[in-house]
């Protein structure tokens, strides 16, 4: 690469971080799209207007996206580590 910038390759490695922690599987084309919002999620605390609304619809994305994990992983179509986030939502009663 001739050029790198900094903040979008850190994003995708805490996105990455973040997912692994969770127990919450991450397809690598999803990384992208899924760093993006994660960041729009907090870049939009506390803004208005374009900001405040790009990150309320990262975070809707990111929900829906997170409740198909969930399912699957209670359909037992995906595997999810004891004690990860995700099976402690998967199988909490």
């Amino acid at each position: 690469m001739e050029k790198i910038i900094l903040f979008d390759e850190i994003q995708e490695i805490l996105c990455r971080a973040a997912c692994q922690w969770a127990g919450v599987p991450l397809k690598e084309s999803e990384l992208k799209q899924t760093a993006d919002d994660f960041g729009a999620m907090v870049d939009a605390f506390g803004a208005v207007g374009l900001r405040h609304w790009q990150g309320r619809r990262a975070r809707k994305r990111t929900e829906k996206w997170i409740s198909r994990v969930i399912e699957k992983i209670r359909a037992h179509k995906l595997q999810s580590k004891a004690g990860t986030a995700a099976n402690a939502k998967a199988y909490h009663r």
